[in-house]
């Protein structure tokens, strides 16, 4: 099996082929993380340094939850120390909607929500997207097709 063959180690059917992959944005979790270390840390007396393996251990759990959209499906991978496999068919596929809250309606960053008819995964968000337009555009060209 060939590279071209598979995605993230997830074989891909006949007739299928990656048409984008996204990785979700860890920057501002993680600059949420720090300025709050520093914040606490300043009225803990250096206490809350405490929590930065654990907040470099999110970022790393962030950075590691990656999607790809093919003309059939999509892939999710996700996982820190437990890696989990999903896909959903595009078929399957109810409703696509973005959501931005208020911060960032300026920034254009925001996440995307997937509603599925399936019991295995009912509905799930790619969250932390720069451009959730285009991620949902993705989808939603291949739906209809």
């Amino acid at each position: 099996m060939t590279d071209a063959d598979q995605w993230q180690g997830i074989p891909l059917h006949d007739d299928e082929y990656i048409i984008t992959e996204i990785t979700e944005s860890s920057f501002w979790t993680l600059a949420t993380g720090l300025t709050l270390i520093v914040v606490f840390s300043v009225f803990t007396y250096g206490l809350a340094l405490i929590g930065l393996p654990f907040l470099l251990m999110l970022h790393q759990s962030i950075k590691r939850k990656k999607y790809a959209v093919t003309n059939q499906r999509i892939l999710i991978k996700t996982g820190l120390f437990h890696r989990q496999e999903y896909s959903i068919d595009l078929s399957l596929i109810h409703d696509v909607r973005i959501n931005r809250p208020a911060l960032f309606k300026n920034l254009r960053t925001g996440s995307v929500r997937i509603k599925t008819s399936t019991n295995k995964l009912e509905s799930f968000s790619i969250k932390r997207q720069a451009d959730p337009d285009t991620v949902a555009s993705y989808i939603l060209m291949h739906l209809a097709a």
